[in-house]
């Protein structure tokens, strides 16, 4: 039973969502109130809260600022990951971490959790260090990857949909494959997994798979609109960080731990462009 949660990183998309699903046990830090890379504040927080869980929010997310300051990004992602996790084991806290698709290359999916992990920018390898850290910092861990977060309230792709539909035309990639999920399921994956003593490594993603331009079709396609989308490769964008291009996950180890599959990504779009 999780009596008491601390959230960290509760500002941001992923963070507020499940905040909101644990509602009064939840003790929610965002960024203002807590700065993961001051290793005596996160530990004072903790330890203050006395949570059963945290659930690790908290990163930088932002693939082309990671590029820019790599300091920053291991900051953050790294060493960040580990105050949080050097305090919950401190007071025997379970802890869930959130990582990324982009801790793996792009060439070969579907990864499984077993896949040999090879980040080609500094923001996966600034959170590829933050699992580590965890691993390293305590045993009552969980990882959890997850890949193209989007939901109500993010500055994420999907979102961006009802604000496009007046327009002619817009670009989407069509080269770079995932696998979209809407950060209430995983929020509530997340929920479920953390109630149990299955430590380890998850994928958690809504099930399928897309390209950026198969996501924004089918999008654009519910609301009816009648948006133009121009095809463009990744590449072609000159961002200043490398993106990987096929990050598929596959949930093996989360279905052998006897979890259902998430639904799929196209009821889980539908079920978000309906709400708002």
């Amino acid at each position: 039973m999780v009596d008491r949660v601390v959230v960290t990183g509760a500002g941001g998309l992923l963070g507020s969502t499940v905040a909101k699903l644990y509602g009064d046990r939840a003790v929610a830090f965002d960024h203002a109130s807590l700065d993961i890379t001051d290793a005596d504040a996160v530990h004072a927080a903790i330890e203050g809260a006395r949570p059963d869980l945290i659930v690790h929010c908290a990163a930088m997310t932002d693939v082309d600022a990671c590029e820019d300051d790599p300091d920053r990004a291991f900051r953050v992602n790294g060493e960040g990951s580990h105050n949080v996790a050097s305090a919950a084991s401190h007071i025997g806290a379970k802890v869930v971490t959130v990582s990324t698709d982009y801790v793996f290359d792009g060439t070969s999916g579907p990864y499984s959790e077993e896949a040999e992990t090879d980040p080609i920018q500094v923001y996966g390898e600034s959170k590829l260090a933050g699992e580590h850290a965890v691993r390293e910092a305590t045993e009552r861990h969980f990882v959890v990857r997850s890949a193209w977060i989007y939901g109500h309230g993010g500055k994420n792709f999907l979102s961006k949909i009802p604000q496009l539909v007046s327009q002619e035309e817009i670009s989407a990639v069509i080269d770079q494959f995932g696998s979209p999920t809407f950060a209430p399921d995983l929020a509530a994956a997340i929920e479920s997994l953390a109630r149990t003593d299955h430590f380890g490594t998850y994928h958690v993603v809504n099930t399928g798979f897309c390209s950026f331009f198969e996501f924004m079709t089918y999008g654009l396609r519910f609301l009816n609109a009648t948006t133009r989308i121009k095809e463009v490769e990744v590449g072609s964008l000159g961002r200043p960080a490398p993106r990987p291009l096929d990050t598929r996950l596959s949930g093996s180890a989360w279905e052998r731990a006897g979890f259902p599959p998430l639904r799929s990504w196209q009821e889980a779009a539908e079920s978000f462009l309906r709400e708002r």
